[in-house]
This record gives C-alpha cells, structure tokens and sequence, in this order.
C-alpha cells in the first residue's frame, strides 16, 4: 500500500500566509502607539483633559489653564495651587514625572529685573509641583522676562495673560 502525501496547493498556502498577516497586523493595531513626543494616546487624552495643548516641543497648558500672577509678584494663590495640584495629579496618574516649568513677565518694568521676575515664577511654580508630588530634581525652570508675550502688552488685559508661567511636558 502507497502512502499518499498531501500537500497543499499554492493557493492554500499564499491563504494561509495572508491569513497570518492579517492576523499580526490586527494585533499590531490594537497595541497602544506613542505619538511623536512619546506619549501614549491615553496620556495625551488626559493631559488635553486639563487643558493641555500640542506645541512644537511637547505639550504645554493653554491659556485658560495658565497660571497668572499679579503685577511684581511671584505669589501662588490658593486657585493657583488647586490647578497645580490637579495638573500633579493628573501626571502622577498618566506616570509623567518629567516637566518643564516657563515663567513669563509682561512688559512693565526693566527687562533684566522682568527676567528675575520670571525666575523666581517659574522657580515657584516648580516647589508647588514638588509640595504636591513631583520630584523636584525632574522639573526644569526656565524664566523669560517678557521675550515671549502671549498678548498684547498695550492694555491692561494683555499684561495679565502676559504675567503666567506655562507648564509644558516635554517630548521624550
């Protein structure tokens, strides 16, 4: 008695083949993406909620979650240190443990003392992110006087914006 062996023909295999990959590719979707700066589509969703915004450097929080300061002062208020505590919160929760901390000033006053100004802003900012969590050594302060204005500095309105320091989540 012969033994027959049936071998499937090219069709079945290049099938199977194709089968296969549809397979993997399916699966490959389903994995969660980092986008350009390294961030996972849940961490970015999270960060948007709060009011985070895309910039050419990572993401930053937007106007209406920026943190403004009164004329000559590097004071947080007690609506500031709720915000902080909620943006702290949300990184701990998305495992963000690295920010950048920018200080801005508006355009009164001599612009090397705009530039302590927004120093000691930023460095502010950055113990309030610390006191509710961050570690301190991860946060980077940078000040830059007015050099960066968000408004007009024509009118009262427009210096208030301008007087904020921004809280970015730099790209990996």
């Amino acid at each position: 008695m012969t033994e027959h062996i049936v071998h499937p023909g090219p069709g079945r295999f290049l099938a199977r083949c194709l089968l296969m990959l549809a397979a993997v590719l399916l699966l490959a979707a389903c994995q969660t993406v980092p986008n350009k700066y390294g961030l996972s589509a849940e961490q970015v969703a999270a960060l948007e909620k709060i009011g985070f915004v895309e910039t050419e450097d990572g993401w930053g929080l937007n106007l209406s979650g920026s943190i403004l300061f009164d004329i000559d002062t590097d004071q947080i208020s007690s609506e500031t240190s709720v915000i902080i505590e909620r943006v702290v919160d949300t990184l701990r929760d998305i495992r963000v443990d690295a920010v950048r901390v920018e200080g801005h000033t508006d355009n009164t006053g001599a612009p090397d003392y705009n530039m302590a100004l927004s120093e000691r802003r930023a460095e502010a900012v950055a113990r309030e992110l610390a006191r509710h969590g961050l570690t301190y050594g991860s946060i980077i302060r940078r000040g830059f006087g007015s050099m960066r204005p968000i408004a007009d500095n024509a009118t009262p309105a427009g210096r208030a914006q301008n007087r904020r320091v921004a809280i970015i989540v730099p790209a990996a």
